[in-house]
C-alpha cells in the first residue's frame, strides 16, 4: 500500500506537468544492464522508490549521467539525488512515544537489510539508551518483511515467546499484522501491548483499532521527487530533500 499510495501521487504530479508514468520492476543487477533497458531507453527520466540492496548500482547510474531521483534514506556515500523522510527520527519518536506510554518491552519490526528500517532502527535504540532501557531483547529481534503473509510467519513465534508491553513496526501493515497476532494470542491492544506502524496510510485511520503511525508525508514526497527530476532534466542543480518525521497519535498507542 505504501508503494501504491506513492505512485499515485508521483502520477498525478507527472499528468499536471503533462508526462505519463511508465511503471516498471526493473531488476537492477547492473549499471549497465539498466541503461540498456527498455525501461531507461524510453525514459526521459526515471524516479526509484527505495534503495533496496541497490546503493551501488545507484551510485554508478548517477555517475553515468541518468537523470534520476531516489526515495530513501540517506546514506554517507551517496552520489544521487534524495528525497525521503528522517527515518532515524522517525523511529525515535516512536520509541519514545511507547515509553512515555508506560511500556518497558518494547519490540521492533523491520527487514533490517534495507536502509530505511536500519536507520529507524537506530532511533529506536537512541530511544532506549536515553530512557536507561535494557536492550538484551535486541539480539533475538526478527528480522521482519514487508510482505503480509511473510511478516506474519515470522512474527508469530516471536510475540509468542516474547512478552512484550509495546512493539515498533516498520509499515503499517506489519504493524496491521501484528496486531491481529496479538489479538489471536489473546493479547489487548493498546491495553496489554502499545503498537506503533510507520507511513501513516489511509488504511490506519480504519483499522481496529485505529493505528497509531509515523507520517512521512506522501503527497510532499512525490512532488519533491517530480520536481527534483524535472531539474535534472533541463540540467538544472538537484538538491535533495528530507521531510521531518511526524508522530499521528490513534488509539494503537
Amino acid at each position: 500500500p505504501f508503494f501504491m499510495t506513492m505512485i499515485a501521487e508521483i502520477a498525478e504530479q507527472l499528468r499536471e506537468k503533462g508526462y505519463n508514468t511508465l511503471l516498471s520492476r526493473e531488476r537492477l543487477t547492473t549499471s549497465r544492464s539498466f541503461l540498456n533497458s527498455q525501461t531507461c531507453q524510453g525514459s526521459d527520466g526515471v524516479i526509484f522508490i527505495g534503495q533496496g540492496r541497490h546503493h551501488d548500482v545507484l551510485n554508478e547510474l548517477a555517475a553515468a549521467g541518468l537523470s534520476m531521483v531516489v526515495w530513501g534514506a540517506e546514506l554517507p556515500d551517496r552520489a544521487y539525488p534524495l528525497v525521503g523522510s528522517d527515518n532515524e527520527l522517525g523511529g525515535y519518536l516512536a520509541c519514545r512515544h511507547l515509553i512515555s506510554r508506560g511500556c518497558q518491552r518494547i519490540g521492533f519490526m523491520g527487514d533490517l537489510d534495507y536502509p530505511e528500517p536500519q536507520l529507524r532502527y537506530s532511533g529506536y535504540i537512541r530511544a532506549l539508551k536515553e530512557a536507561g532501557y535494557a536492550t538484551k531483547l535486541l539480539a533475538v529481534e526478527p528480522s521482519v518483511p514487508f510482505d503480509p503473509s511473510a511478516a506474519r510467519r515470522a512474527m508469530r513465534d516471536y510475540l509468542a515467546r516474547h512478552h512484550l508491553d509495546g512493539l515498533l513496526c516498520c509499515s503499517d501493515i506489519i504493524a496491521i499484522s501484528a496486531i491481529s497476532l496479538l489479538q489471536e494470542l489473546g493479547k489487548r491492544v493498546p491495553e496489554d501491548v502499545c503498537v506503533i506502524g510507520y507511513d501513516n496510510l489511509p488504511l490506519a485511520e480504519i483499522t481496529h483499532p485505529a493505528l497509531t503511525s509515523i507520517d512521512q508525508n506522501v503527497a510532499w514526497g512525490a512532488k519533491q521527487l517530480c520536481d527534483s527530476l524535472f531539474s535534472h532534466v533541463n540540467g538544472l542543480n538537484c538538491n535533495d530533500h528530507l521531510a521531518s518525521a511526524k508522530l499521528v497519535t490513534r488509539a494503537s498507542a
